[in-house]
């Protein structure tokens, strides 16, 4: 068991390497720390010839709950609103590429709440497995942003799009079982044998022929969610539209104030 500047605990189970988030306090909320741990953690995996798939999962009882709100506050504060479409393209679209490009099968291990970019980065995983205990919450619009780190192409592209845009407005969670029948993730099972079912699923998936099973992951990548890269690159400038509105400027001091915002209705 090796520590990525304790942001990433990784494991290696025979041919599965697994990678666990690990700030407790944050519910494993992703900060610059963490997805230069988890860039880093998936280079090495993707080079070692013994590992043959990739877990993905949460530590603490939880996957993620997005992107930590107090660094968009500390990084506002210095850079002002354009921090954001920054985020996004220097740090969470290199992310999503690689895990969408990595040609090993990746697995989202999903133990709990998944928010916003911790959604992201399950949806960005070739199989999702939930355990009865998790939640998805899509959208930021709690702090007057859209869902964006490939959100508004991975969602239509997984649900289509009347199922994306139903539980991005009109669910403020959905349940593990919700998401199972949506399609959300493949599928739940009872949180004491979330291990054991990922790991059946990841030695399954690590005996499939390597080169046959990377060239499957491009034509499907091809086929379904082609203009991935573009896509990523427009939610930068929606993203700062939203970033610059008043109704951010509210959220963020709705949620620094602890209490319920009051957007716009102009």
């Amino acid at each position: 068991m090796t520590h990525n500047e304790e942001r990433i605990i990784v494991e290696q189970q025979g041919p599965v390497r697994w990678l666990t988030l690990n700030r407790r306090r944050q519910l494993n909320a992703i900060d610059h720390d963490m997805i230069t741990g988890l860039m880093a953690e998936l280079d090495l995996a993707s080079a070692d010839r013994e590992t043959r798939c990739i877990v993905i999962t949460g530590g603490h009882g939880a996957f993620s709950s997005g992107q930590d709100i107090d660094e968009i506050i500390a990084l506002e504060k210095a850079e002002g609103p354009a921090s954001v479409g920054t985020m996004l393209r220097d740090r969470y679209a290199p992310l999503v590429l690689k895990l969408r490009e990595l040609p090993k099968p990746v697995i989202a291990a999903i133990n709990g709440v998944a928010t916003g970019a911790g959604l992201a980065l399950a949806l960005a995983c070739d199989i999702r497995i939930a355990s009865e205990k998790a939640s998805f919450i899509t959208a930021p619009f709690r702090i007057g942003l859209m869902p964006a780190v490939g959100l508004s192409i991975l969602l239509p592209a997984i649900l289509g799009y009347s199922k994306a845009m139903e539980i991005s407005t009109l669910y403020d969670r959905v349940s593990a079982d919700e998401a199972a029948t949506f399609g959300l993730v493949h599928r739940t099972v009872p949180a004491p044998s979330l291990i054991e079912d990922v790991t059946a699923a990841a030695e399954r998936l690590a005996a499939l022929p390597a080169r046959a099973f990377a060239t499957t992951k491009e034509a499907f990548n091809a086929a379904a969610i082609p203009n991935l890269r573009d896509q990523l690159e427009r939610e930068v400038g929606w993203q700062l539209e939203a970033a610059i509105s008043p109704d951010h400027a509210e959220g963020m001091k709705s949620f620094k104030e602890r209490r319920p915002p009051v957007f716009n209705q102009g």
